[in-house]
């Protein structure tokens, strides 16, 4: 790999989402916003969308993270569409440390009713859903209901949904609507404008401990930025094999001539494609 050339502690350009490694665009700062003001605000559904790459999993995971170090709220994170919902129900009531050998949803929903009406401790309980556009309709349905509890005026149970940008249509379907309505405010995250992506180079390559190189010359930096159409996780891959050519002909710049030659390896485009003024949401 690349990081032996560079003197890099860490891969630059990892696959894999990590709270450690948030780099703070415009974007993620409005969308961490609108997360901790509406647990502030106590609203009882948040739904943060994005296209695939925007990073929706790394805000998620880093809002879990952060509720986890502040060990004062009561939540469950879901990460996978396997979860139905008898088995979302099973997690609450295992995180609340209740014991029961019910199975069925209704006497699941009536032991968790039961605690927030009896011995709750006036804490909301939070669902966290990654990929929530992944589950059935009629999941969602249940969600809802199950966020419309309320003891005393007090709505315990609050949803907290991260889900492609698609799902802001769905929600218009009639048999979604209900759930559309509940939602008092959304947020969509957008892809990165170009001094974002230049930013977000070179915020990774510091985070790896890369001793200032390589070097990506802006003009080159602009050319990712269009390509990728600004999307971290694109960015992500059209550097990382910058890197690998660029470590393999022991290269410090990283101009265009590698960028042709990283984006014909991932098999994007055609090589001769890369000395155009193109865009691949030009496809859209």
């Amino acid at each position: 790999m690349y990081e032996g050339f560079y003197k890099m502690k860490t891969e630059a350009f990892g696959s894999l989402p990590s709270p450690s490694i948030f780099f703070k665009s415009e974007t993620h700062k409005l969308g961490w916003y609108y997360l901790s003001s509406g647990i502030k605000s106590q609203e009882p559904i948040l739904l943060v969308a994005g296209d695939y790459g925007t990073g929706k999993t790394l805000l998620c995971l880093t809002l879990v993270n952060a509720l986890r170090k502040e060990n004062s709220f009561h939540f469950t994170y879901i990460s996978t569409a396997n979860y139905n919902y008898k088995k979302i129900l099973s997690e609450i009531v295992a995180t609340l440390g209740l014991e029961t050998r019910e199975e069925d949803d209704f006497s699941l929903q009536r032991i968790l009713y039961r605690y927030f009406e009896n011995k709750g401790d006036g804490k909301a309980f939070y669902i966290i859903i990654d990929d929530i556009h992944e589950f059935h309709s009629s999941t969602f349905n249940k969600l809802r209901l199950l966020a419309n509890f309320n003891h005393e005026s007090f709505f315990p149970i609050r949803l907290i949904c991260f889900a492609h940008s698609s799902f802001l249509d769905r929600l218009k379907t009639p048999s979604l609507r209900p759930l559309d309505q509940r939602i008092k405010r959304k947020f969509l995250l957008t892809p990165f404008d170009f001094m974002e992506s230049k930013e977000y180079i070179y915020f990774r390559l510091q985070k790896s401990g890369a001793p200032g190189r390589p070097y990506f010359p802006d003009d080159t930096i602009d050319r990712i930025n269009s390509y990728t159409g600004g999307i971290p996780r694109l960015i992500k891959n059209l550097c990382d094999s910058c890197l690998l050519m660029g470590s393999s002909r022991e290269l410090n710049v990283i101009d265009n001539s590698v960028l042709s030659e990283a984006f014909r390896a991932l098999g994007w485009e055609h090589e001769d494609e890369c000395d155009n003024d193109y865009s691949l949401s030009d496809e859209d």
